[in-house]
């Protein structure tokens, strides 16, 4: 994915454990310097749908989609809803990696977390939907 640029994901499906289709590509997020850190990937039915942030070091890329091998679609429900134009914190990010790590995960010192959030790329291909994000978690 080196000097890959981050608009090329946007759209692409996105499939998890077993190859099964989760979603779709809708942002990526990057460090100020450029550095892909997330995808963000729409994920559901019409009326359910959400967006939730990855990690892009789970993420394996082939022509045909982005792959999240070690994402399951339980592990998706569970997740924080992601918006564009709102902060993804230090907590969701934790949260989010305890529900892809297991619950034992220790976040690393503050210190050694980079300083903001990570930003979104100016280019979105996308079009938000009208009826918005269902935020609600289910479980």
């Amino acid at each position: 994915m080196s000097g890959a640029n981050p608009t090329d994901f946007i759209g692409m499906n996105a499939y998890g454990t077993a190859g099964e289709k989760i979603g779709t590509i809708r942002e990526a997020l990057t460090e100020d310097g450029g550095k892909l850190r997330y995808f963000v990937v729409e994920v559901g039915s019409w009326f359910t749908s959400k967006e939730v942030v990855v990690p892009v070091g789970l993420a394996r890329v082939e022509d045909d989609g982005v792959y999240f091998d070690t994402l399951s679609r339980d592990q998706v429900k569970h997740m924080n809803c992601y918006q564009l134009g709102e902060d993804y914190t230090d907590e969701q990010q934790v949260a989010d990696i305890r529900v892809l790590k297991g619950t034992g995960y220790v976040p690393r010192s503050p210190q050694a977390r980079p300083s903001r959030p990570p930003t979104t790329t100016p280019t979105r291909r996308s079009s938000r939907r009208l009826l918005g994000c269902s935020c609600s978690k289910s479980g």
